[in-house]
């Protein structure tokens, strides 16, 4: 079974970066994964929330990951950490950070933000031949530690939709309005869901209807039956 862990960018102390409309990015990740997680719910998969604790404490973290192995030790357990990038002038792109020596997490990474540059017409910094979007870091690079400090965890990622600090065409279209805020959710989720070839679990509702139609088929069949057998 798939366990996602959504992790909320930064913590309730140290909120992090403010987008040109005054979100931090802890804050947009408390309305943005709810959302994800809903629509995750409809997939074979386990979806948790989680945040670190102040001072760059991924414990909460850690204990997640343990207590899914403690209960299913062959678990594939990827961490989905939110961000978003700021700088001093106009930017535009989305990332991924992965670490280099995690090529598990390198190729999801490369095939979500594909499909997430797609959706939401965000172009993918970082293009090389490897692969587009992904920003491949050493274990003393900058953001690294947020992925190092991560235990026991199949894949880990740390994703940075935008440049959102600036009113640009890639913050309007994900923090521009609610609903904006929203639809970045369900798309994280599409995204998710394309990376991992998840299925619904909803059945389809023609064959809802073609299995009640049977079923009816098959009583009058009993009761033609019934029938003959009176007459």
């Amino acid at each position: 079974m798939l366990h996602i862990i959504l992790i909320k960018g930064h913590d309730r102390l140290s909120k992090g970066a403010r987008s040109y409309n005054g979100i931090s990015e802890y804050e947009l990740y408390g309305r943005v994964f709810p959302v994800t997680l809903q629509h995750l719910s409809k997939y074979n998969c386990k979806v948790h929330m989680e945040e670190r604790n102040p001072r760059f404490d991924y414990k909460p973290i850690n204990n997640r990951i343990k207590s899914i192995r403690a209960l299913d030790p062959n678990a594939r357990i990827v961490t989905f950490e939110g961000h978003f990038n700021s700088f001093y002038k106009v930017a535009l792109g989305c990332e991924m950070l992965a670490l280099e020596s995690d090529p598990a997490s390198f190729e999801s990474a490369d095939i979500f933000t594909d499909h997430f540059s797609n959706m939401m017409n965000i172009k993918e910094r970082h293009k090389t031949q490897k692969a587009d979007g992904v920003k491949g870091l050493d274990t003393d690079d900058r953001g690294a530690s947020c992925l190092g400090i991560i235990r026991g965890a199949d894949e880990r990622m740390l994703f940075e939709c935008a440049f959102l600090n600036t009113e640009n065409p890639d913050s309007v279209s994900i923090i521009g309005s609610d609903t904006s805020i929203i639809n970045y959710g369900l798309v994280i989720a599409r995204c998710l869901v394309n990376t991992y070839n998840l299925q619904s679990q909803e059945q389809d509702p023609s064959m809802l209807v073609n299995a009640l139609k049977s079923k009816i088929d098959r009583l009058e069949s009993k009761l033609e039956k019934i029938r003959l057998l009176v007459a």
